[in-house]
């Protein structure tokens, strides 16, 4: 687990590893770009559906970068 940075909204999502694509797994690191779904919650903001955003989707998606600590 950890969390994702947005620049579509202020401050951090939190991120289980049941919240990312099974293919995206094994490949989601510190950094990577990533494309999800914010689900709100009464605990917090949680990233749901992630998944890699490929090189050639670069130019169409918000930043979304996974960070930050485990």
């Amino acid at each position: 687990h950890g969390f994702v940075s947005c620049d579509s909204r202020k401050g951090d999502c939190f991120l289980h590893q049941s919240g990312i694509a099974v293919e995206d797994r094994m490949h989601i690191e510190e950094g990577t770009r990533v494309s999800f779904d914010v689900l709100e919650e009464m605990g917090g903001a949680s990233a749901v559906n992630v998944t890699l955003i490929a090189v050639r989707q670069l130019a169409t998606r918000s930043d979304d970068r996974l960070p930050l600590n485990d």
